[in-house]
């Protein structure tokens, strides 16, 4: 049968298309309706004017280009000056060597929704323009010809934005998750905290008493490092370390709860003990008193996932100085890294100001800030700040009025310039490429987005290699991922910066870091950094030092990656860190050292 007598006689009818771009939606509703007997491709070419028809017949002789051969394809022709195959072939390894890109991206990658290059996003593109996909079009091939004339957008506006904001959960949701997940419950009896704690005494019999929101001998992170380092402090001291922490970690204040209820795990000199409730562990304190053992110190470092009356009950109970860290900013918001939202720095307004009202957490900062105030007002503790870039946050709130003092947890001193060691070259290494590196967990408030967004821009410049190095690896392609764990031991992640000869570190965090041993780990391991100027006390640390360069984003990064001048500037950065000492401080028992 002629197709062109099946499409006028039953085709059209069941939604057969005449070619491979009409669709019936390029014709307006009102006339189909209106002429409910004529097929819609003899409606959309009847409404041509003598213009319109003309370049239709012109679009339509090109796309018959298809039928002699791709080295004629007009797709081609279009797309040659606007694709880039270095990137395409870095990002898709499994496209054949022998398959020449562009004609792979014509024939099949865009059906795969591919992208031509860093700055198309083809899933996006269909997704957003749904008479594109109606059509079947190529989306990139559309938006060269007629998309970015009309305005259309070739990538998500601030992806990681969105992406965000779709995870984000109200602290009631994150409670709720963390209940559902018990963590390390071992119920003992209480005695056996008092025949431990006797059984580790020295002369001094003194308790250090130590309060957090995880299992620190069990987790990786900062804070946890931190007190791995002062349980030994204090045990040098002649104290036994004493540390409490939520059976139920999470990241918010516990619901309603009692002493005599709330679950909390106790781990001494390193040795996980049990879970108990705070009436027995206060129960317990009171014992060792009456044995003569006092608490010397309360440190606390983190409020989150305590119920604070009962936790305060506990603690006046205990006696001693008492200490706060503000490791993060969650004792004046539950977004404990001050962004609004998740996305942007919101730098603690006032209460019920309209920046913190169009927050998620505004409310639940309205009703925490009374429930810690309070707790800092029966206790009144010496606040320690690890940086004046987190001492500048806590000054604007209520909590000045405090006693407080910086103790950065590494001391930066320099030594003399003459006996820095000696900065290995490019030629020392075997390895002309320029390596850079992304350290710690893929998460957005630590800028891994930021990171993955230069290395999709710098895709198949054979110039730079990515690494990330973390304990968990990515999914991002072109990035070698170096295995590093705390539990490796101490100085794990600057050996393998050192032995894998990374030349820049890249910290993107787009929160205000109160401290950050990325940075001095960078420096330990001979590389410079690039740090974003929302990052804190990091970016103090490298715009005194000297020792690499402050950005404002990923763009900037590109920019800074592809200068020529690059290699020199790397040079001079390692020469400025090598000349550095960094010495960590001894917790509480370090007076004021900035």
């Amino acid at each position: 049968m002629n197709p062109l007598f099946h499409y006028m006689k039953f085709g059209w009818k069941e939604n057969r298309r005449p070619n491979r771009w009409f669709a019936p939606s390029l014709v307006e509703r009102g006339v189909m309706l209106g002429n409910p007997e004529t097929p819609p491709f003899v409606l959309f070419l009847s409404s041509l004017n003598e213009g319109e028809f003309l370049k239709f017949k012109e679009v339509t002789e090109k796309r018959l280009y298809l039928d002699f051969g791709h080295a004629d394809c007009w797709h081609c022709t279009v797309m040659r000056g606007h694709f880039d195959s270095a990137y395409y072939r870095a990002r898709y390894p499994d496209v054949p060597e022998d398959c020449d890109a562009l004609r792979h991206f014509c024939e099949q990658g865009w059906r795969e929704r591919r992208n031509p290059n860093a700055g198309f996003d083809t899933a996006y593109y269909v997704l957003a323009n749904k008479d594109v996909e109606e059509a079947g079009l190529n989306p990139f091939v559309h938006y060269i010809t007629d998309g970015r004339n009309e305005g259309r957008k070739p990538r998500p506006v601030r992806p990681l934005d969105q992406k965000v904001l779709r995870q984000l959960v109200s602290v009631e949701e994150a409670a709720a998750r963390a209940g559902r997940n018990a963590f390390d419950l071992r119920f003992e009896d209480s005695n056996l905290l008092v025949i431990k704690t006797l059984a580790q005494i020295t002369k001094k019999r003194s308790v250090f008493l130590s309060v957090s929101h995880d299992r620190y001998t069990a987790h990786t992170g900062g804070v946890q490092k931190f007190i791995r380092d002062e349980e030994g402090y204090a045990m040098a001291e002649g104290h036994v370390y004493f540390h409490l922490c939520p059976a139920f970690p999470m990241l918010c204040l516990a619901p309603v709860a009692s002493a005599s209820s709330f679950l909390a795990n106790v781990t001494i000199n390193g040795e996980f003990l049990g879970t108990f409730t705070l009436a027995e562990i206060a129960d317990v304190l009171g014992a060792l008193r009456k044995k003569k053992l006092k608490v010397a110190h309360c440190v606390i470092h983190s409020l989150m996932g305590w119920h604070l009356p009962s936790l305060a009950g506990c603690l006046e109970e205990a006696g001693g100085s008492t200490h706060f860290y503000t490791h993060d900013y969650f004792a004046i918001c539950p977004e404990h890294r001050l962004l609004r939202n998740g996305i942007a720095p919101c730098n603690a307004p006032a209460l019920g100001a309209p920046d913190c009202s169009v927050c998620l957490h505004g409310v639940a900062r309205a009703r925490c800030d009374e429930v810690v105030a309070a707790f800092f007002g029966s206790l009144k503790p010496e606040i320690v700040y690890p940086s004046a870039s987190a001492r500048e946050m806590f000054v604007r709130t209520r909590y000045a009025a405090l006693p407080g003092r910086i103790v950065p947890h590494i001391a930066v001193s320099r030594g003399a310039v003459e006996t820095a060691p000696a900065v290995r070259t490019r030629a020392d290494a075997g390895n002309p490429a320029i390596r850079i590196a992304f350290c710690g967990a893929a998460v957005a408030h630590k800028g891994f987005p930021l990171f993955e967004e230069v290395v999709e821009h710098c895709r198949g410049d054979a110039r730079l290699e990515f690494f990330h190095f973390g304990a968990d690896k990515s999914t991002l392609s072109g990035v070698t991922h170096v295995a590093t764990r705390l539990d490796q031991g101490r100085s794990v992640m600057a050996e393998a910066l050192k032995e894998k000869a990374i030349d820049i570190v890249i910290v993107p965090s787009i929160w205000r870091e109160t401290f950050n041993f990325i940075a001095y780990e960078a420096v330990k391991g001979g590389a410079a950094i690039i740090a974003t100027e929302e990052s804190g006390n990091v970016r103090d640390f490298v715009t005194q030092t000297g020792i690499g360069a402050i950005v404002s984003g990923w763009e900037d990064i590109v920019s800074l990656l592809c200068d020529p001048a690059l290699a020199e500037d790397i040079g001079g950065w390692k020469q400025a860190g090598a000349a550095l000492r960094l010495t960590p401080n001894r917790s509480i028992f370090t007076r004021e050292s900035a």
